[in-house]
This record gives structure tokens, sequence and C-alpha cells, in this order.
């Protein structure tokens, strides 16, 4: 078996993207299945030799590694690893931010069974993620970048 050749950062972006996708597939599969002990305990070791190969070479920073495109213009993939809305990130609920002309910043966001909280319901704290990533992205658009540096809740009187 020869070694392959290496590929430019677009294509392995691609590649990335596909098997992002893949493994949120699996992710929510393994949260939503029905199978018997039997049947998830036969699976246990593919997983496990996934994870393995997957791990066999690892990039420097992924984060770098897998920031790409025209910046704020596409941010899930300016963030790509990032678990919010990353186009690398299985974990990531699967989010579309749109930066217009004007500068402003709309988007959707897909929550999968994953992301479940309440039966049938997104949870709080992953919505929550998701609205600081974008308002984030919204700063950066308006010209004025920050972060969140706290978040309380305040007693109600």
């Amino acid at each position: 078996m020869g070694v392959a050749a290496p590929s430019s950062p677009a294509e392995r972006i691609v590649s990335l993207k596909a098997l992002t996708v893949a493994v949120r597939g699996v992710v929510e599969g393994t949260v939503r299945t029905g199978l018997g002990a039997a049947q998830i305990d036969a699976l246990t070791p593919r997983a496990l030799s996934l994870a393995a190969e997957l791990d066999r070479t690892l990039d420097d920073d992924p984060r770098t590694a897998r920031s790409h495109g025209p910046g704020l213009a596409e941010p899930g993939n300016l963030y790509a690893t990032n678990p919010a809305l990353g186009s690398c990130n299985p974990i990531a609920p699967q989010v579309e931010i749109d930066v217009g002309v004007d500068d402003t910043v709309r988007g959707t966001v897909r929550f999968g069974p994953a992301h479940m909280g309440p039966p049938g319901l997104a949870h709080g704290g992953i919505i929550a993620s998701v609205l600081d990533q974008v308002l984030g992205i919204a700063t950066q658009v308006a010209g004025h970048p920050g972060m969140t540096a706290e978040l309380r809740s305040e007693e109600r009187r």
C-alpha cells in the first residue's frame, strides 16, 4: 500500500466537511438508536477503530488547519472547529449565517437530537452557545469585536 499524495487545503476541507456530516449522523444515531445491547456492543469496536485511525495523524493546530474561506462572510468556515457553529465540528449544530452587504447578520440553525434538552426541544445551554457566537460575529461585523466576559442570572423580586 503506497502513501497517498498530499491533498490541497481546499480538497482537505471538502473532505473534512463530509466527514463531519457523517460523524454528526453517527452522533445523532447514537442518541436516537433503538438497537439492543448486543447490536450496540458489535458497533463499539468499529467506532473505536475509526477514532484510533483519526488519532494516528494529528494537526498541530486544528483550528488553523480548518479555518478557511472569505472570513466573516462564511463564519462557519472561519471558525470551523467552533462547537457552536463550526462546519468541521460534528458536535456543532448546523448553522448557516449570512452577512449582508449592509452588515446585517442573519442565520438559521438546525438543532438535532444530540442537542435536545427537554423532550423535543433544544437545550438552553446549546441555544445560548450559538446565540453567543452569532452575537460575537455581529460585533465583529459592526467593527467592535468583543468576547462574552460574564453570564449571570439576576435574582428576580
